[in-house]
């Protein structure tokens, strides 16, 4: 059982439509391809509604349905379409993606490699 009151880790990995989040204190890792796509040619995040609806869906399966959240940490890594950078504009969806579904902690690493747990922990000193 999660405890409300405790953080909880989550990593975000961020394709063209696609998210793979794992849940660490659960050791637990979803990807899914999005069904109302979240994605376009120029932007990794071109339609936020969509992209939130799926982290959420994601966190809702592996949370089950809760009266109380927990504290979530979340690192969240774009994976495509980084190409010289990533842009203020593009640094603020991201933040507020990892808000709207429930961070109240918030990370952003501008790398491709994939990181394991004790990385995921390093960065978000958790």
């Amino acid at each position: 059982m999660l405890n409300p009151f405790k953080k909880q880790t989550i990593y975000i990995r961020l394709f063209e439509n696609k998210v793979e989040l794992r849940y660490l204190s659960k050791n637990q890792t979803i990807t899914r391809i999005a069904e109302n796509k979240f994605s376009n040619e120029r932007l990794l995040i071109a339609s936020f509604n969509n992209a939130e609806a799926l982290i959420r869906e994601i966190l809702t399966e592996i949370q089950g349905k809760r009266l109380l959240t927990p504290l979530l940490v979340v690192l969240l890594q774009p994976m495509e379409k980084i190409e010289g950078g990533i842009s203020e504009v593009e640094k603020r969806v991201f933040q507020d993606l990892a808000m709207q579904v429930g961070g109240k902690y918030y990370f952003l690493h501008e790398t491709p490699e994939l990181l394991s747990d004790s990385q995921v922990r390093e960065i978000t000193r958790t």
